[in-house]
């Protein structure tokens, strides 16, 4: 409420001096005094409501306040040698916002790719203190700080456009990619290096994988399903059993899995986590999801989904993460998404009580599952599209194949006094640990390369990897078939690295 009360100036009042006037400005002093008291009462009223207008208002103020530093997961001030950014926090550095997008402890000057500014400013920096300018073509001002007056000697200035809606430019939409809130790597299922196709076991040791991110979970049982797993066009995976097993026995199962490393999970340690993801299934009815805690070495409360029609649909399950997460290159959590399971698979594939499909009860049925995002919070958000070139450099990190077997290694060479072929390649983005090297001759033997030399092709040489690290190894092979002493020439192949979880 607004404070709108006027207060005019009193009359006259009356006097005992003035006897001819007292009655009259009696009267009229009575009648102002009158007057005023009821201002006053409206007036302490109005001022009553302001202030609870005010304290209302600074407490929504300090409840939005704390909403949006809660939002952007606001850290504080960053300090070089002590703090440590991991992806999705906010911090202040030199007096700017800025979020991180790649795990670092380094400041967003030094590095400024794993950083995304968020605020709009400019920065001034002045070196040189002066006690006057030169001439006109000189800039200063008084450093409030220092108390000198200081020459401006150059100015940077920074800025990160905000964007609301969909901006768009030349009546093009601009969706500017902000970092990685989707923890899942390649959750679009775009990428199968060794094949768009496979068959699949569900009865054995270990979780072969069926793409080049995504595994399928098994155990050695008496589990008999055998399926089909294979890309979908335009991003997906499908499961078509073409084996059947209608009767599950003790430890039955069979899933779609992946495997998360704990260097990029570490920092969701006891948070609340959402799960979301599209199914399409003929296969009607409950569906259990597993979560393995690799750190405590033990399954979470298990979630389950209802799919009651064929088509499309989006479904998210919200959980938290384990109180402990181990930040280490190994896997830590796995995701299993459940197709079928034995009733002793209750309580770590699917919830205790349920029960589930069994998707491999016909070889009629199948299961297609596309955008997979598990992102910090109790909200599914809108799958991230990540840029295909950044998505493949985050693949790559486990799993790196050359696109043919027609590739010049670099360095190849020869002793001067023995038969021997030898190269290195260098692997286009560092692996999560050392890698297995496999060598492939032009016409695909594994174990095997070729040597180009001086008018010949050498086929099939036996070969092997050494010195292998994380970022290259070396290449050679001592097979003396063909060769002759001093030869020069090219090694030919291809090559697998894999450091897949």
């Amino acid at each position: 409420m607004p404070i709108n009360v006027n207060f005019d100036a009193p009359p006259t009042p009356p006097s005992s001096t003035d006897k001819t006037n007292f009655r009259l400005r009696y009267d009229a002093f009575l009648a102002y005094i009158q007057s005023l008291g009821a201002k006053l009462i409206t007036f302490v009223t109005q001022i009553n409501d302001l202030e609870s207008n005010v304290n209302a208002k600074e407490e929504s103020a300090v409840a939005a306040s704390n909403i949006a530093i809660a939002l952007i997961n606001y850290k504080g001030l960053f300090i070089q040698g002590t703090s440590s950014a991991l992806v999705g926090e906010s911090w202040t550095y030199a007096g700017f916002y800025y979020r991180c997008s790649i795990n670092t402890s380094n400041n967003p000057i030094s590095e400024p790719a794993s950083w995304t500014p968020l605020s709009v400013g400019a920065q001034i920096h002045s070196a040189i203190a002066k006690t006057s300018l030169d001439n006109a073509d000189e800039f200063g001002f008084w450093d409030s700080l220092t108390l000198t007056f200081k020459k401006i000697t150059y100015a940077v200035l920074m800025y990160s456009p905000s964007f609301t809606g969909s901006p768009s430019m030349n009546g093009a939409v601009l969706s500017p990619f902000t970092g990685f809130k989707n923890y899942i790597i390649d959750g679009h299922f775009d990428f199968w290096y060794e094949a768009t196709s496979i068959t699949a076991t569900f009865n054995g040791i270990g979780t072969p994988y069926a793409s080049t991110m995504w595994k399928y979970g098994r155990a050695n049982t008496t589990f008999t399903g055998v399926a089909t797993i294979s890309s979908i066009v335009g991003g997906g995976l499908k499961v078509q059993p073409t084996v059947a097993d209608t009767s599950l026995t003790s430890g039955d199962m069979a899933t779609i899995l992946q495997s998360l490393e704990g260097n990029n999970i570490a920092n969701l340690a006891g948070k609340t986590v959402t799960l979301s993801f599209t199914v399409n299934t003929n296969k009607l009815g409950d569906y259990g999801i597993g979560f393995y805690d690799g750190t405590g070495l033990a399954y979470l409360t298990p979630k389950k989904y209802t799919v009651s029609a064929t088509g499309k649909t989006r479904y998210s399950v919200s959980f938290t993460m384990p109180s402990t997460i181990t930040k280490d290159t190994s896997g830590r959590f796995d995701i299993h998404f459940t197709l079928a399971a034995d009733a002793s698979r209750a309580g770590s594939l699917f919830p205790t009580g349920a029960t589930i499909v069994n998707l491999f009860d016909s070889t009629s049925n199948y299961f297609e599952i596309y955008e997979v995002q598990l992102e910090e919070g109790s909200v599914a958000t809108t799958f991230q599209n990540v840029p295909t070139g950044i998505e493949e450099m985050r693949v790559m990190r486990y799993f790196e194949k050359s696109y043919d077997n027609n590739t010049y290694f670099s360095g190849a060479r020869i002793t001067a006094t023995t038969t021997f072929q030898g190269a290195i390649i260098e692997f286009k983005v560092a692996k999560r640990g050392v890698p297995i090297i496999t060598l492939y001759s032009f016409a695909g033997t594994a174990g095997t390369i070729d040597f180009q030399g001086t008018g010949s092709l050498i086929t099939n040489l036996t070969a092997a990897a050494d010195r292998i690290t994380t970022h290259k190894c070396g290449i050679y092979s001592a097979s003396t078939a063909g060769m002759t002493v001093g030869q020069a020439g090219y090694c030919i192949g291809g090559f697998k690295a894999d450091a897949r979880l």
